[in-house]
């Protein structure tokens, strides 16, 4: 049996060190994990479990596992990529990367992040018990019931769209580049912006598509803005034939009022979404309970002038 004691890293960059803990000295609470796994592959200096594999495989839906799975040159794509991560996080730990304080505080919170991302689908999972289904199913009808005229068939849509096109790049890559463009995304960079200066799609008019019917999208589109109200948010990556699609909803057209076993499953994802934000208060409401925000007399002044802080700025 194949033992790995590893710091847990972000995007599954796991590699072998040395009993190596994360702890806050002040309660005591430490993050070391364990794997008892049989090694799967090893290349040089690094080496990838078969439950590091399993644990990478599971985040594929269940619905397209099996053709994933079925497909050897994807599943080598996914060691390959897996393998290039735990070179790249080796050579960084090599080269000193983490012995920067302020680099090891980010990982942390990066960590921490991650952490709480998998527990939030978790307790979002739960939610999927036929019990918990039946419970929405009832919700949504009440929601129907009450108001009617909120579900309606959306017949044309305005939306600004960037594209990822998958022609002349390999599958891995083109997902590679979709996930850079979430994570800029998160980190606030304007969409607008990057539609300008990424997207593969030429015959979007300047400002988007306007007036779109629905029935000439790609059912993959169709279904990403079927339920979605116009805003500011950016909807996907959602992958089709053509590439990966990122969409920011501007407006949409609406005919006939659905009928109840219409407007259902619309009506039960809305149900579902006020259910986790409800359940989400309630949760940050009692871990928050009986404890409030303790600082040292003047640390925020303190702070914010720290001259180091300013310097990479300037």
């Amino acid at each position: 049996m194949f033992q790995k004691v590893f710091l847990l890293m972000v995007a599954g960059a796991v590699f072998a060190l040395p009993g190596t803990v994360l702890a806050d000295q002040d309660n005591g609470q430490g993050m070391c994990v364990t794997l008892d796994s049989p090694e799967f592959a090893r290349f040089g200096p690094v080496s990838l479990s078969e439950l590091e594999l399993e644990a990478s495989v599971r985040r594929v839906p269940a619905e397209h596992r099996g053709q994933f799975l079925g497909s050897v040159p994807r599943l080598a794509d996914r060691i390959d990529q897996m393998i290039s991560v735990r070179l790249k996080a080796y050579d960084a730990m090599s080269s000193g990367f983490l012995d920067d304080d302020v680099t090891r505080a980010i990982l942390y919170e990066a960590l921490l992040h991650t952490i709480v991302g998998l527990w939030e689908e978790d307790r979002e999972a739960a939610l999927d018990s036929a019990e918990q289904q039946q419970m929405l199913a009832s919700l949504a009808e009440e929601s129907y019931r009450a108001n009617p005229e909120r579900f309606r068939v959306a017949t044309s849509v305005d939306f600004l769209q960037l594209l990822v096109q998958s022609e002349g790049r390999s599958d891995f890559e083109s997902a590679q580049l979709a996930v850079s463009i979430s994570e800029r995304l998160a980190e606030g960079e304007s969409f607008e912006a990057m539609v300008d200066s990424l997207s593969d799609d030429p015959a979007q008019p300047e400002g988007g598509y306007v007036n779109a019917p629905l029935e000439r999208l790609e059912p993959a589109l169709v279904e990403l803005l079927g339920d979605a109200h116009p805003s500011d948010t950016v909807l996907g990556p959602v992958q089709t034939r053509h590439g990966w699609h990122f969409v920011r909803l501007i407006d949409r057209e609406y005919g006939r009022q659905l009928t109840w076993e219409e407007a259902k499953p619309q009506a039960i994802a809305q149900a579902r979404s006020r259910l986790i934000d409800r359940n989400e208060a309630r949760y940050r409401e009692r871990l928050r309970h009986g404890h409030e925000l303790v600082m040292a007399d003047g640390a925020v002044e303190q702070f914010v002038n720290r001259s180091d802080l300013l310097e990479d700025s300037e």
